[in-house]
């Protein structure tokens, strides 16, 4: 008696073969996770006025980002820990260059003290 591999033909294998690895492709696609892992909004802070703003991640090309009410270039990415927000230690050194005008994130611990 001859085996199941013997008895279909090589092109029929191929074939399933495909639509297997083509089922396969679809299922996978269609089970992963929906929209980007790191979510399509930045939030950021204004160093001068100290108001938050969501931003879409899409519109942003560098940093410090200009602040949609006061046309000035005063918005840094901003994170929540623990219940307060922070400016990442990356953003450092652009921090420092807004030194003038900054009067709500906190230079040693990068903290964002609560606008008024």
């Amino acid at each position: 008696m001859a085996s199941l591999g013997e008895q279909i033909s090589p092109r029929v294998q191929l074939g399933l073969i495909v639509v297997a690895l083509v089922a396969a492709g679809l299922l996978a696609w269609w089970l992963w996770p929906s929209g980007s892992p790191i979510g399509d909004t930045v939030s950021f802070v204004c160093v001068a006025t100290g108001k938050t703003y969501e931003l879409d991640r899409k519109t942003i090309s560098s940093v410090p980002v200009e602040n949609p009410e006061t046309k000035k270039a005063t918005l840094i990415p901003c994170v929540r820990r623990d219940g307060k927000l922070f400016v990442d230690s990356h953003y450092r050194g652009v921090l420092a260059g807004l030194a003038e005008v900054n009067q709500y994130v906190d230079k040693n611990t990068l903290e964002v003290k609560s606008a008024p």
